[in-house]
């Protein structure tokens, strides 16, 4: 098997194989083989990939194995054949020393380009009496697409004609006069460098309209974000479309937390007595399985001098039409969720606010 060791940090992708589902794309070599009754699972986040496998028959082992398509030259016959030519390179013991034979439940963790396509294979097999892997059954395969570096890997709606984004993985900051987002997202400097002017942010996140809609015109928006607290950094967590909460962690959502809409004046308010930031609190491996299933945060980083940790100020890439000196942010707290500065678009373009850059799925 290749290995490639990453240099770039990239995350949080998780798609499922299922046994009742189809194949996606094209199976290499056009062959067409059959769903085989377990799930394939992966997840990436900065630097790393995990595999699951989940068999029907837990006794059963698996062989499985990785490679990028632009890479790996891709079989023109049998995929079969292909597979047990690759196998046949050593024996069985080999590669079970080299976890490339597992049980049903087991895991493995690898290092991975972003931005690169890549196939997996696997398949049942049982050892030989020539001590070789055998295959039993059909080979399963799936077809995925890395992340750019720096990128979270959660699926974002932010229009009513479904645009897409991606989140970077942390704020945008300014070192040596080139701007770079943080590799984690709970980092975050209070010495200036985190802080734009609007014509520096306008450049590198969504539009008000995108934000509000992010918020407010997403099926269930009002569950799909909380206030909440990541190694003791207070902020807020914002849901992927497809969330899926990991088994063992907890998220009450602003819906549960009683938030309500105030039409009138464009935010989402708690009672005044709730302290939203100690509702969902996470470790930093709590934090990597939140990441694993796509949540943003956002740090409240405050403004430029002031609030650090208690309130968040992010920029909207809009202007105010009918006054050149202002433009869109919004803002939260523990109990709320503010939006209607960013709707009305008023708020002075030399405010020293956080930016969150994103990139549109293609």
């Amino acid at each position: 098997m290749k290995k490639f060791l990453s240099l770039f940090a990239f995350v949080a992708i998780v798609l499922t194989f299922a046994a009742c589902g189809g194949n996606d794309g094209n199976v290499p070599g056009g062959e067409e083989p059959k769903v085989q009754n377990f799930q394939f699972k992966i997840e990436m986040r900065p630097t790393k990939m995990k595999f699951i496998v989940t068999p029907a028959n837990y006794s059963k082992k698996y062989f499985w194995w990785y490679a990028p398509v632009e890479r790996d030259v891709e079989p023109t016959g049998s995929l079969k054949n292909y597979v047990e030519k690759y196998m046949a390179q050593h024996d069985y013991a080999y590669w079970r020393d080299k976890n490339m034979i597992l049980n049903g439940k087991d895991e493995y963790t690898d290092d991975m380009y972003p931005n690169l396509k890549y196939v997996v294979y696997a398949c049942y097999v049982e050892k030989g009496e020539d001590g070789y892997a055998e295959i039993v059954g059909d080979i399963e395969y799936k077809e995925f697409v890395t992340v750019p570096e720096f990128t979270l890997g959660g699926e974002f709606t932010v229009n009513n004609e479904g645009k897409k984004v991606h989140f970077r993985s942390g704020n945008l900051y300014l070192s040596e006069g080139f701007h770079y987002n943080h590799s984690h997202q709970y980092d975050y400097n209070t010495d200036g460098s985190d802080y734009f002017k609007w014509p520096t942010a306008s450049s590198y996140t969504l539009s008000a309209d995108e934000w509000y809609y992010l918020f407010r015109g997403r099926d269930r928006a009002d569950e799909l974000f909380a206030p909440g607290t990541v190694k003791d950094v207070h902020g807020l967590i914002i849901l992927p479309d497809n969330w899926q909460r990991p088994d063992d962690i907890i998220f009450k959502t602003a819906k549960g937390l009683n938030f309500s809409w105030l039409e009138d004046q464009k935010r989402y308010l708690a009672p005044s007595s709730l302290n939203g930031y100690e509702e969902n609190k996470y470790t930093e491996n709590d934090w990597i399985k939140m990441e694993f299933a796509g949540a943003v945060f956002l740090p409240a980083e405050g403004y430029y001098g002031a609030a650090n940790n208690i309130y968040g100020w992010y920029w909207s890439s809009t202007a105010n039409a009918g006054n050149g000196e202002m433009a869109g942010a919004f803002s939260f707290a523990t109990n709320n969720l503010i939006l209607d500065i960013l709707v009305y678009r008023n708020r002075p373009k030399t405010s020293l606010y956080s930016v969150r850059s994103f990139l549109e799925v293609k």
